[in-house]
């Protein structure tokens, strides 16, 4: 779990499992439709050989077991869609929900972007109008603005977005080559009203597209249970300072603990391949290894390169030799936000 290739692995798997079914099952159903891990099927054989059929279901694999719901009256839900049979003998279908769920989402006066604000009105609504049926789609869009009032936002606000999407309801999603075009002009910035929103200003400025991320999570809030982390065992930026008041500026992506033992060997041995060890060996100064910092983690090589560009130019009184990667000009105009 955890591998970007398990799913693929796992759907690979229930191919074959479903292969199986088709063969060796005695009563096979008439329709069977799988989303990952969620089947709908229409069986056509009676409910009293249905038990047997989800028995011969969970007898194939010891860790594969199905659990079994059916419809009621004439409704069963399948995902978030509920599905109708109507006099006609055709289906309808309809947005479900749980029985147990709240109708709690994210509240207007929180502070998170007004994008992700937004977000929440349009991903409901859309799943109105790509689950509704015509016939149920005002009922649902009714329930979705008292829901979103209870929220906190206003009514014009909902009103608003709702005319907005049905308008452009024959808009289709964006193709993927449009997506992979445009995946890099993109960065990850956590909100902090009066601050990244600017920062997001001057980046559309520069057509890259600023995704805003929530400024305080759970997990951070929560204590870990696990043992804490050595200081100085992640990757990233770093800062050693001297006894003189300036500092180096350095990234690495090994550990900082790996690449603070070459500095202090330089030092000690006076190899001025190292610019620590230069400064120390003109100055005559001490160079306060004990002292040093992590910065920021960062594992990618240009994030690393960016931002220890930017500490060096936040930092004029350091003794590095040069100032850093060679950045674009447009994270000069960012670096008061550093600060």
């Amino acid at each position: 779990m955890g591998s970007s290739i398990s799913p693929v692995i796992a759907d690979l798997y229930m191919e074959h499992f479903e292969e199986c079914i088709s063969k060796e099952a005695p009563l096979q159903p008439s329709t069977w439709l799988r989303y990952v891990n969620d089947t709908s099927i229409v069986w056509t054989h009676g409910h009293n050989t249905l038990p047997t059929f989800l028995n011969f279901l969970n007898s194939l694999h010891p860790k594969i077991q199905f659990t079994m719901e059916t419809e009621t009256n004439g409704q069963p839900p399948f995902l978030d869609v509920l599905i109708t049979t109507k006099q006609d003998g055709s289906l309808g279908h309809q947005v479900y929900r749980k029985p147990t769920h709240t109708d709690r989402y994210l509240h207007a006066h929180s502070h998170h972007h007004p994008a992700q604000k937004n977000s929440v009105i349009v991903s409901l609504v859309n799943r109105a109008i790509n689950r509704c049926e015509e016939e149920h789609l005002q009922c649902e869009l009714n329930r979705i603005t008292n829901i979103l009032i209870k929220n906190g936002f206003s009514n014009k606000k909902i009103k608003h977005t709702i005319q907005r999407m049905l308008q452009s309801k024959g808009i289709q999603k964006p193709s993927s080559s449009y997506i992979t075009e445009n995946k890099h002009n993109m960065v990850f910035l956590p909100y902090i009203k009066g601050t990244t929103d600017r920062i997001a200003k001057i980046l559309k400025q520069n057509n890259i597209k600023t995704i805003f991320t929530p400024h305080t999570k759970i997990s951070q809030i929560l204590t870990t249970p696990k043992d804490p982390y050595p200081r100085l065992a992640s990757s990233g930026v770093y800062k050693i300072p001297c006894t003189c008041g300036k500092v180096y500026i350095g990234e690495t992506g090994r550990s900082v603990t790996t690449r603070l033992k070459e500095h202090e060997r330089c030092t000690r041995l006076d190899y001025i391949q190292s610019a620590v060890a230069e400064h120390q060996l003109t100055t005559g100064h001490k160079i306060c290894f004990e002292k040093t910092k992590v910065i920021a983690k960062c594992k990618s090589y240009f994030p690393r390169k960016y931002r220890e560009t930017l500490e060096i130019m936040k930092r004029p009184n350091n003794i590095n030799r040069d100032t850093g990667y060679h950045i674009n000009p447009i994270w000069s105009t960012l670096l008061p936000f550093f600060n």
